[in-house]
């Protein structure tokens, strides 16, 4: 996606426990949601694998 940031350029943020939570709550809304699938398009999203590995990675900082 363009303007995301990469590995080279990615940014330490802190958040609150809630606040992860909150963006789990989004990115399983999105990932459930994703527009190429609701369009009967085969193969795999970029967004969703993203989106997916995002997932996990907060996941894990709140042991969720």
């Amino acid at each position: 996606m363009p303007g995301m940031p990469n590995a080279a350029t990615a940014h330490n943020v802190s958040l609150a426990s809630d606040e992860i939570r909150l963006l789990l709550q989004s990115l399983d809304h999105c990932l459930a949601t994703c527009n190429k699938k609701a369009a009967g398009k085969a193969g795999p999203c970029e967004d969703c694998d993203r989106a997916r590995a995002l997932r996990q990675r907060l996941a894990k900082q709140i042991g969720a």
